[in-house]
């Protein structure tokens, strides 16, 4: 039984990790800095204007941040946050448009 194989040419990149996972093909997102100290800027690329809400969780799937936004380009305010690693989520009408990691340095 073979779980898993990975195979790469010598002198190429191989392994990539992305901290943005877009859920939706015509929706893309950036998300800088990142790590952020006190704030974040989250930047949706898509043919349309988007409204949502984020919703951040804590490594334990806690809850820890919800806020709406009605702009594909905002902020979040993170200085009042731990410093650490959190999972995002952006939804629009109840559907995924992207997720992915953000990390608060202190």
């Amino acid at each position: 039984m073979i779980t898993n194989r990975t195979l790469h040419t010598i002198g190429e990149l191989y392994l990539e990790v992305s901290r943005v996972q877009n859920l939706q093909s015509d929706v893309s997102l950036k998300v800088f800095p990142n790590p952020a100290h006190t704030e974040a800027t989250f930047q949706l690329q898509s043919p349309r204007s988007l409204d949502g809400t984020l919703l951040l969780y804590d490594l334990q799937g806690r809850e820890v941040k919800r806020i709406p936004f009605s702009n594909n380009t905002f902020k979040m305010n993170v200085s009042n946050l731990p410093g650490g690693h959190y999972f995002f989520r952006l939804e629009s009408g109840g559907h995924g448009l992207s997720s992915g990691k953000l990390s608060i340095e202190k």
